[in-house]
C-alpha cells in the first residue's frame, strides 16, 4: 500500500516508499538485508517488524524502498 500525503517527504518516509505485511504463510523468513521485487521494480527494506502478538510471529509489516 501507497503511504499518505501526510506521511510523506517531511519525515523518514519519500515519495515511492512502499508499506506492506507479509505472510508466515509463505517458506521464507524475511530479513533486513533482503530484496523485494514489486510490480517489476526490486525494493530493499528499509524497516521490518514482526507483528507478534503473544509471542508467534503472524506477519511482518515492511517500508521498502528503491
Amino acid at each position: 500500500m501507497k503511504y499518505s500525503l501526510t506521511d510523506r517527504d517531511a519525515t523518514l518516509v519519500l515519495q515511492g516508499d512502499k508499506l506492506g505485511l507479509i505472510s508466515t504463510d509463505v517458506d521464507v523468513d524475511p530479513a533486513l538485508g533482503d530484496r523485494l521485487q514489486l510490480d517489476g521494480a526490486v525494493y530493499h527494506f528499509v524497516d521490518l517488524q514482526p507483528l507478534s502478538p503473544g509471542g508467534q510471529v503472524l506477519l511482518y509489516e515492511f517500508h521498502a524502498r528503491r
